[in-house]
């Protein structure tokens, strides 16, 4: 891996695969004037809360004589929107718009993806939450559209919090129907909080399937079981 170059500013480099890809981010936070108006008048008149992030990322690759290639700059716009419905209620909206272009190929021109996830969180109770989410994704190389949701729920009782997901997705191609799948995600966790100590695990479980008859995807299924601990040292004393 490469060290990321030092006169780079808010930008971190990193292996992006096996052929050793480097990618550099720089994010910024847009409009801080909106975001002062936006803090100030929002108590008081219950306006959503916006956000706005912008991030640009290039890829290089070292080619046989050991020369850095740029080989795609993306620029990526995400806008939110939250707003409270009451006490117990939340609806958020966020929008994101990306575009990638290839230096080596100007005359392809720039793709664009675009991706909406509408989500409203739900406090049942003291204890018991439940989260809905909505999925849509276009992209135009390939042309092809994400559609899916993800329902979600958590439970704590004392020390204990209990939480799970569900989440279908099919993706959808225009020009080739042979990719066209289906995927069902699930994933359930269970942590323990308690003088400074953290214990947590979690599994989570993707079934693929093929969608359409012209489908070539084969079925496949995946599991992953992860275990954290987290040790506050601070609170011990």
């Amino acid at each position: 891996m490469l060290p990321a170059p030092l006169h780079l500013v808010n930008a971190n480099a990193r292996a992006a695969d096996h052929q050793g890809m480097l990618r550099s981010r720089a994010r910024m936070a847009a409009l801080p004037l909106l975001f002062a108006a936006n803090a100030v008048l929002a108590p008081a008149q219950d306006l959503p809360v916006l956000t706005f992030t912008y991030e640009t990322a290039q890829g290089v690759e070292e080619d046989d004589e050991e020369v850095l290639e740029p080989t795609y700059v993306r620029h990526t716009l995400l806008t939110s929107a939250r707003q409270d419905l009451g006490d117990a209620a939340r609806l958020t909206l966020p929008f994101r718009l990306t575009s990638r272009s290839d230096p080596r190929e100007p005359a392809e021109g720039a793709t664009q993806s675009v991706s909406v996830q509408p989500r409203l969180d739900l406090d049942l109770t003291d204890r018991l939450d439940l989260g809905t989410e909505l999925i849509l994704r276009r992209s135009d190389d390939p042309l092809f559209v994400t559609a899916g949701g993800k329902l979600q729920s958590r439970l704590k009782v004392g020390d204990v919090a209990l939480d799970g997901w569900l989440k279908p997705l099919f993706d959808l191609y225009a020009e080739q129907p042979e990719r066209n799948r289906q995927l069902y995600t699930a994933s359930l966790g269970i942590t323990y909080t308690g003088g400074g100590l953290r214990v947590s695990t979690r599994y989570r479980g993707t079934a693929r399937f093929a969608f359409g008859e012209e489908s070539e995807v084969d079925h496949r299924l995946s599991h992953l079981l992860t275990v954290s601990l987290r040790l506050d040292l601070g609170a011990l004393r």
